[in-house]
């Protein structure tokens, strides 16, 4: 028996180790797909490539793809690059990567560092989307952070059955990814919106070098070839945009965020309802060479439609695009003849305001917009609105901060909500709501909304503003400025500007601002427009007689967006608020010229120096030729001759006064004097001598002053005497 359990412990250490040898040999026969080569992981197959890059515990991986096995790897599940990791993928023949008819999910997700190149120009690597696959629903690569670098591909025949990006779909969590694409093409792929490409991050920038995006389309929407947020770069001779289709607007490139063009074509792309052939700008786009030709719009702007920023010096390169409606190669036609910094009757000062708080209005205003707003004494405070049928929001900020306190909701319509002002003296709101009415209420320490009045008013105004130098109201309407009493009863009005969209005004000082934006479109209350000059800022400044005192401007080149209110703080700092997009913005700055006195060390006539100070009301910049004080308010200089000339002086934040100094009493030379007596024989009387100058001269002690230039005094005995 003793025996026999021997055997048996024999026989199952044996069946034991017999086993175990079996998985070890599986394990490595499995792991054997890919070898090590010096730093770089050799891989034949799709499931080596998944292996490599995600079982490799290493935060830096090099993969060659190889194709001892084949040239065609079939991807059958998603590859996912975590965060943290660098992946470089380069390939020394070419390679296709074919997604099975059985798999409809993504193939790369990147969300750390992916990069695919080949260092020769002859040999690409193929990522083949199988449109075959028809319930396919996702994109070929999707980027979810990090970046991406690819050189040398085809991204092509993927069919997104819904969504965003048929080729390549960078999401909204890619907080400022770089992606940069060299010889790169992507080609029939189809999706909802963004053909080829769809980028919907604000912060992603993106870099196109000779790309070549062809034979995309938008199932859907918009974005044949390309939709894209964030920041766009079109560059090199070899990149054509071409034969791509969308449904709406935008059949080569929808712009909803920057897309600048240095070089390329962008032909034969068409829009199937709308507007945008080539491209539709609802962002800004800059043009600085390149191509754009035979592109078609259902609608209107064959070339380019836009209803954002469009810049360009020429238009030579836009040609043989047509257009079913209006504006074959460019809608809207700008008028150039309107360039506000050539019209001297606007006034026109430039101004620097600095970023002073930005709300995400998904994050932080419940996918809300903004219309009025206005300055307390404890907080900026912004309506926050999605239409008329929803409750108003209030957003509190923080005057020092910037940060939102408090979002306050009252469960109350005020409908558009689109004019917002404050009343000093009674800490009470006003917000206009509908037609010849407007809310009056308070807002409590524990945010609450109280004391709620609706007040008639005489009609229907767009913009108010509290005149705290009155205690009336300012009101807008039409294209007339009203002065009111506290009861809105009107006291006297003038005309307002035209030609331009004016969104909100403020009051400060006794001076309205009227806020206005470039639109650069056609619409009712803007009948011309300046191309560029789209979304660019005037602020016109009136006294309440109506005469315009300046106008100040903020071109889109420094802040490109939709102005919506003014306000000024207790300091005078002027508060703005834009809308754009995905945010809701806060802008802050001193828009006033310093207040300058002049004084004289002497303002006598003088053989001397003079010494002229200017004082300023606040700190400004040094001048050269002038002594700068310790505490920046005063300059000093001294003058050895008369002189008369304009100083300017600008203050921290570049707003600049112009002072006349005039130094007229400095007199260095001696005068010529000529003597005359009135006897100069001998005489009992009295001798009246004068002495007269070249110039004129001071009083002397002793003499008579006749006019300017004569001295007289009587002598009754002789004497000699030195007079000076």
């Amino acid at each position: 028996m003793k025996k026999y359990l021997n055997n048996s412990k024999a026989f199952i250490i044996f069946v034991l180790l017999a086993v175990f040898i079996i998985l070890v040999s599986n394990m490595i026969i499995n792991q054997k797909s890919y070898a090590i080569d010096n730093t770089k992981i050799k891989v034949t197959d799709w499931a080596t490539l998944k292996s490599a890059i995600e079982n490799t515990d290493s935060s830096d991986i090099n993969i060659e793809l190889s194709n001892e096995k084949s040239s065609v790897y079939t991807a059958n599940s998603k590859i996912a690059i975590s965060s943290g990791k660098n992946v470089s993928i380069t390939f020394d023949s070419a390679i296709t990567i074919n997604r099975a008819n059985s798999y409809i999910g993504i193939i790369f997700e990147n969300n750390g560092n992916l990069s695919i190149s080949n260092s020769s120009d002859n040999i690409y690597i193929t990522l083949d989307g199988n449109k075959s696959n028809v319930e396919a629903n996702s994109p070929i690569i999707q980027l979810i952070g990090g970046n991406l670098n690819i050189t040398n591909a085809y991204i092509q025949n993927n069919y997104k059955k819904s969504g965003y990006g048929g080729g390549l779909y960078v999401t909204a969590d890619s907080s400022n990814s770089i992606v940069e694409l060299n010889n790169v093409t992507f080609k029939a792929n189809e999706a909802d919106a963004g053909g080829g490409i769809f980028v919907n991050s604000n912060s992603c920038k993106m870099n196109l070098t000779n790309v070549k995006i062809l034979d995309n389309k938008a199932l859907k929407t918009s974005g044949g070839g390309i939709y894209a947020f964030g920041n766009l770069v079109i560059s090199g001779e070899e990149t054509l945009i071409s034969n791509n289709v969308a449904t709406t607007y935008g059949g080569g490139i929808m712009v909803k965020g920057e897309c600048t063009l240095n070089a390329g074509v962008i032909s034969k792309n068409k829009t199937l309802v709308n507007s945008g052939g080539g491209i539709r700008v609802d962002g800004r786009f800059i043009y600085k060479n390149g191509e754009i030709k035979e592109n078609y719009a259902e609608e209107n702007g064959g070339g380019i439609d836009y209803n954002g920023l469009f810049l360009a010096d020429d238009y030579q390169n836009f040609h043989d695009n047509t257009a079913k409606g209006e504006g074959n190669d460019l809608y809207p036609n700008p008028d150039d003849n309107l360039d506000w910094t050539k019209d001297e009757s606007l006034k026109l000062r430039e101004i620097n305001v600095e970023l002073f708080g930005e709300y995400n209005k998904r994050k932080e205003l419940y996918n809300r917009y903004s219309q009025g707003m206005t300055v307390t004494d404890k907080y900026i405070v912004f309506t926050v609105w999605l239409s008329n049928n929803d409750d108003t929001m209030f957003a509190l900020v923080d005057k020092k901060t910037g940060k939102i306190v408090h979002i306050v909701d009252g469960d109350i319509n005020f409908n558009h909500a689109n004019g917002m002002t404050w009343d000093s003296k009674r800490d009470e709101f006003y917000v206009l709501i509908n037609s010849k009415k407007i809310a009056k209420f308070k807002i409590s320490d524990s945010y609450e909304i109280t004391n709620l009045e609706y007040v008639d008013m005489q009609r229907s105004y767009s913009a108010i503003a509290y005149n705290d130098s009155s205690d009336g109201f300012v009101g807008f309407a039409g294209k007339v400025m009203y002065v009111m009493n506290h009861e809105f009863k009107e006291l006297s009005s003038f005309p307002a500007p035209t030609n331009l969209t004016t969104q909100d005004m403020g009051y400060y000082d006794g001076h309205v601002y009227f806020c206005c934006v470039e639109w650069g479109t056609i619409t009712p209350t803007q009948q011309h427009f300046f191309n560029k000059e789209t979304f660019s800022s005037l602020i016109y400044k009136y006294d309440l007689q109506g005469n315009l005192v300046e106008t100040l401007y903020i071109p889109n080149t420094k802040l490109y967006g939709e102005i919506e209110s003014a306000s000024f703080d207790e300091d005078g700092n002027i508060i703005l608020s834009y809308v754009f997009p995905e945010t809701i913005n806060l802008y802050k700055g001193d828009v006033f010229k310093p207040q300058l006195q002049l004084s004289y060390s002497n303002q006598n006539l003088t053989n001397e120096d003079v010494t002229v100070t200017i004082t300023s009301n606040e700190e400004i910049k040094s001048v050269s030729g002038w002594q700068l004080s310790s505490d920046k308010k005063k300059l000093t200089k001294t003058y050895t001759a008369n002189k008369t000339e304009s100083v300017s002086v600008s203050d921290l934040n570049g707003n600049t006064s112009v002072i006349e100094v005039k130094v007229g009493n400095i007199d260095k030379e001696k005068p010529i004097l000529k003597v005359n007596y009135s006897i100069q024989k001998i005489t009992n009387e009295d001798v009246s001598v004068t002495i007269t100058s070249n110039e004129k001269i001071q009083d002397k002690e002793g003499w008579n002053l006749l006019d300017e230039k004569t001295l007289e005094k009587t002598y009754s005995s002789n004497k000699t005497e030195t007079v000076k």
